[in-house]
């Protein structure tokens, strides 16, 4: 059996200084610092077959009182920040994983899967898609899929299917759209039903 395993440090265990890109800096200075940042913290065993995953469900859309470098779009921000951090990470022999989208993103989590597609056609995104695609054993996608809510009265899967779950099918159409090859990993990080229910 083929397995993949994934590692990322937490902020709340004080082993990191943070879980997202400061979005303020530019995307190829900022990645590279918290990328030594979480290299200098991994012990000197540590296998590199394991798959880093170092950012945390980023924000994914700007919002009036975000300051963004360059004005740019957050999505299109995160793309140039995991193409950085995976060039930074590969050419020191790690692997890496991200950008490890929230359930029900990118995008907006009430509309239509097109709107997904959108933000994953954002031109930094479709650089790092189609490094993943390039270097599909050195850089991946990965994102999170789950309820979010208990199984209330008037919920089905329905309601959950593609806004929460199956969210990364866009990421999946937008390389179509674009002509990157599907040779690129998936990595869903979080999986889950809500635990009362």
């Amino acid at each position: 059996v083929q397995n993949w395993l994934g590692f990322r440090f937490s902020e709340a265990a004080h082993r990191i200084s943070r879980e997202v890109p400061d979005y303020k800096a530019a995307p190829w200075v900022d990645a590279p610092l918290l990328c030594q940042e979480m290299i200098d913290k991994l012990p000197r065993e540590f296998d590199k077959s394991v798959w880093l995953e170092l950012i945390n469900e980023p924000r994914d859309e700007n919002s009036g009182d975000d300051v963004m470098f360059n004005n740019m779009n957050a999505t299109d921000y995160l793309g140039e920040w995991c193409l950085a951090a995976a060039n930074f990470l590969n050419e020191r022999g790690y692997k890496f994983m991200g950008p490890s989208f929230n359930s029900g993103r990118p995008g907006r989590e009430k509309f239509p899967i097109e709107d997904a597609v959108t933000q994953y056609s954002q031109p930094g995104m479709l650089k790092y898609l189609r490094y993943c695609a390039d270097n599909p054993d050195k850089a991946a996608l990965s994102v999170h899929d789950y309820s979010w809510s208990t199984w209330k009265e008037g919920q089905t899967v329905n309601d959950w299917y593609p806004r929460l779950w199956g969210r990364f099918e866009a990421a999946i159409a937008a390389a179509d759209l674009h002509g990157i090859p599907r040779t690129f990993s998936i990595f869903i990080t979080e999986f889950g039903f809500a635990h009362r229910e």
